[in-house]
């Protein structure tokens, strides 16, 4: 990352840590590791549908301890939780697909486990794939600043933050410089809000889609652990932020004001 990163990192040393419940972020701490700390607290405490160590496993439908429960009892901040799966049945109704079939062109980022991120600084792979009706979307190298949110539709978490999303995006047109991409993922016809292709189409969601796989080969490309999961890359594509849980609009806009100047 440019010379820079150091602005994003800061901005969001300064967030309130009572409004998450959590102590004051200890000054002598890097400026790295307090920042991923904050985050990877916070999503236990506030946001996220539990998720699994391998991907792999949840795609095929397997019950995966969560990464958020040991934090939690650790925090005594548990939340409920649920099981990333995603169901081997492809689903094409009137033109539109649940699944999609993305190319992912580079290596996979580690997963997102714990407040040591060793993702950040590395070069995110590069995506290509499809909306519901077909449409090519990517996710390149362009030289522009990337937010990748990625919701799974039963995710209650995700179910509040996609209409608050639509919303903001509804209302502002984002933030300048920076392209906000969703990524319909962990879909699995058995579970509710199905399907994810008349969710986003309900919350109004104008922002380009990518549809994944069965196996959710774009969620596991960028290391997601859980839902919803962030990932924030900088205008060389490289990792700046990844966040498992809910991210507040407000400080959406301060992330994404950033990172073009990283």
């Amino acid at each position: 990352m440019g010379r820079d990163a150091s602005q994003l990192r800061s901005l969001l040393i300064q967030s309130d840590p009572a409004r998450i419940g959590l102590p004051p972020m200890p000054g002598t701490l890097p400026a790295v590791k307090r920042l991923v700390l904050l985050f990877a607290v916070a999503a236990v405490v506030a946001s996220a549908c539990g998720g699994t160590p391998d991907v792999a496993d949840a795609a095929a439908g397997a019950t995966a301890p969560t990464t958020a429960a040991p934090l939690a009892s650790a925090t005594a901040a548990a939340t409920s939780s649920t099981t990333t799966t995603s169901s081997s049945t492809t689903t094409t109704t009137i033109g539109i697909s649940e699944f999609g079939a993305p190319d992912v062109y580079g290596d996979d980022l580690p997963v997102l486990e714990n407040a040591d991120d060793p993702a950040i600084g590395l070069l995110a792979p590069e995506i290509t794939g499809t909306d519901f009706t077909g449409n090519e979307v990517a996710i390149r190298h362009d030289g522009e600043a990337k937010a990748i949110v990625f919701l799974a539709h039963w995710c209650p978490h995700c179910q509040s933050e996609l209409p608050l999303l639509a919303e903001w995006m509804a209302s502002t047109g984002g933030v300048e410089g920076v392209s906000m991409i969703a990524v319909a993922t962990g879909t699995n016809p058995t579970r509710p809000n199905y399907p994810p292709s008349a969710w986003f189409d309900d919350e109004a969601w104008t922002g380009p889609v990518i549809v994944d796989d069965e196996n959710v080969t774009v969620l596991r490309a960028f290391g997601g652990p859980a839902f919803p999961f962030w990932t924030f890359l900088a205008p060389d594509g490289t990792v700046a932020l990844r966040v498992a849980g809910r991210i507040d609009i407000e400080t959406l806009e301060s992330i994404l004001e950033q990172l073009p100047t990283l």
